[in-house]
């Protein structure tokens, strides 16, 4: 298919369908090998158009599709997901033969060459988005974005040299962003969230190589009291990226209005803080693991805190150096695995 405007828009077709019913995007390359602009009449459009928009709908599966630009530069999107309950992934096809045999495998979604490979905007907490298995690079902006979502799940996806930030969250809560590889080329930043307020929220075990920085947080991410909730930064693997001139974790504020920052413990082992009234709290070692190669006027630094977020405890454990970030605002307690 090769697109014009929008390739696929979705609108509403749940007030058709009965209800827990399913539809289907499979095997389908949208590709766009003509001009950098859609030809809509306007040169150079704000919004990136869609190859494929989902507005207010229910039970949308995109299965092992191509989403391409093929021309020097790029004012498309991927997919675009307003208010809707969708999942990206793969699926298993054919994808060779042996022989008279078969070889089955999986086939993911493709993402590449686009200002944003997917954007999510404004689910209610009675939708979710699930992006898996899906393969985005050298986009020109954002991977994968998500703005004033509740409950986005990002599982096991490759993103590679992205310019902005592979993945972006704003003014979201309740995600989980797992498993994930991100591979940057010394250009653009890894996770970044930005206001998720108060809530509970994780960033764990993703691998994230050359990213600058590799996990940032922006503006208030945590709860005003001394053992709130919050943000937490837990077992990301930094360790093996070669530009040893960036920082792995940047906490920086907003307004600097006063309660920016993330999680005030980053891990958990139950912990007795006797100026706590003595109450107990969880402290296990956060488990990040950070390049323990930098150079220069960085060295050592790996977590960096700016003056106007609030201070938090980082918690590392004993067995390897490399996980010991080093930041005189940054408070220190060790704890066992």
């Amino acid at each position: 298919m090769h697109i014009d405007l929008t390739g696929v828009e979705i609108d509403n077709i749940i007030t058709t369908k009965p209800n827990n019913s399913q539809s289907f995007i499979k095997l389908t390359s949208f590709i766009n090998d003509t001009s950098p602009y859609p030809l809509s009449g306007s040169a150079s459009p704000v919004v990136p158009y869609p190859f494929i928009s989902i507005i207010d709908n229910d039970g949308v599966n995109i299965y092992g599709c191509k989403f391409i630009n093929n021309q020097y530069y790029s004012f498309f999107t991927g997919i675009w997901i307003d208010n809707s309950d969708v999942r990206i992934s793969s699926i298993n096809s054919t994808i060779g033969n042996w022989g008279n045999f078969f070889i089955y495998g999986a086939i993911k979604n493709i993402f590449k060459n686009l200002t944003h490979g997917i954007w999510i905007i404004g689910n209610s907490t009675f939708k979710r988005s699930i992006i898996e298995n899906t393969l985005i690079e050298d986009m020109n902006l954002v991977g994968i974005g998500a703005y004033n979502t509740n409950n986005s799940f990002f599982l096991n996806n490759s993103l590679n040299n992205i310019n902005s930030n592979s993945i972006e969250l704003l003014y979201s809560t309740g995600y989980e962003i797992t498993q994930n590889t991100i591979t940057h080329d010394n250009i653009g930043g890894g996770i970044l969230v930005h206001i998720s307020g108060e809530d509970y929220n994780e960033i764990y075990n993703n691998k994230i190589t050359n990213a600058t920085p590799a996990l940032k947080s922006y503006g208030q991410n945590r709860s005003s009291s001394l053992i709130g909730s919050g943000l937490k930064f837990l077992c990301n693997n930094m360790h093996e990226s070669t530009n040893h001139f960036t920082i792995d974790i940047l906490v920086d504020y907003d307004e600097g209005l006063g309660n920016d920052g993330i999680a005030t413990y980053q891990g958990g082992v139950l912990l007795t803080l006797p100026y706590n009234e003595n109450n107990v709290v969880e402290t296990k070692a956060a488990g990040n693991k950070f390049d323990n190669q930098k150079l220069t006027v960085l060295a050592p630094l790996n977590v960096l805190k700016t003056s106007f977020a609030e201070n938090f405890n980082y918690i590392y454990g004993s067995t390897y150096n490399y996980e010991h970030p080093s930041y005189v605002n940054v408070p220190l307690i060790k704890a066992d695995y």
